[in-house]
């Protein structure tokens, strides 16, 4: 008998109603299907995609529709939903993505194969369309590699992920650190010992808007990233000297660099065109 999983989404005022249909079906029509999706509206949300969420849910029993009263954030959220998951594996999903048909399948026979407590995959980016790829994010594949991928940079790509829901509260959940929450979990999840790693296939296609690369700077997204580096630093997952380094190169990209510059250094330096 094949083994049950969540998965595990939000959605917030900013979501777009035709996006976040594509996404949650392209869960709902997994070659293995979920036995349930967590789906937490996180605050208010528009008339248009409340109305989505209702239509979605009345026709698919599997979704478990839960609300927070205000916006707490991606980190508060996940950290509720994870608890709210009845599944030891739970699948991450973002409401503008879309995830080809075999990604759970391929990932939970990947996941079982090595025995893994998380694993993610490799990422398409498309605009607009899914078919419009523009780019791909590699991630690290090995043990090896992502330990050391993960002392600069976020080893994984966020709604790409499977993980165990035991591995994860063992670890602390996801916590509150804006726009880090994700690597912040998975740095614990490394120090507490679990065994992770990437696909080698592109299993998710993530959408790249506009204002991908605005929301990669300003001073507060710095800031966020320089609390986790300073964990990093002070458990002794990183050293001084690259503790110092990062900050100096995310700084200057972050919060001196324009975001056109910004977009073409990340085009050219993180990710490799199609």
């Amino acid at each position: 008998m094949r083994e049950k999983y969540s998965v595990l989404m939000s959605v917030y005022k900013n979501d777009k109603p035709e996006w976040f249909e594509i996404s949650i079906n392209s869960m709902l029509n997994q070659t293995i299907k979920p036995d349930e999706v967590v789906l937490i509206v996180d605050g208010k949300v528009s008339e248009d995609l409340d109305k989505k969420i209702e239509e979605l849910c009345s026709a698919n029993k599997c979704i478990k529709l839960y609300r927070n009263d205000t916006n707490m954030g991606l980190g508060l959220t996940m950290q509720r939903g994870v608890e709210l998951c009845n599944n030891e594996l739970i699948a991450r999903m973002d409401s503008d993505d879309y995830s080809k048909p075999n990604r759970i399948e391929i990932q939970l026979k990947e996941m079982q194969e090595k025995n893994l407590d998380l694993i993610g995959c490799q990422v398409e980016e498309f605009i607009g369309d899914v078919d419009n790829i523009v780019s791909i994010h590699n991630v690290p594949v090995g043990e090896k590699d992502i330990l050391q991928y993960s002392k600069q940079r976020n080893p994984f790509c966020h709604p790409s992920v499977i993980f165990k829901k035991s591995k994860v509260l063992q670890s602390g959940n996801y916590l509150d650190m804006k726009l880090c929450e994700d690597y912040y979990l998975w740095i614990r999840m490394l120090q507490n010992g679990c065994v992770m790693d990437n696909c080698s296939q592109a299993l998710l296609e993530m959408r790249v808007t506009e204002d991908l690369y605005a929301r990669r700077g300003g001073y507060k997204y710095f800031r966020s990233q320089k609390q986790l580096f300073k964990y990093m630093k002070k458990t002794k997952f990183i050293g001084l000297f690259t503790y110092l380094k990062i900050l100096f190169t995310r700084f200057a990209v972050q919060v001196l660099m324009p975001n056109k510059l910004r977009q073409k250094f990340y085009e050219k330096k993180l990710r490799k065109n199609k």
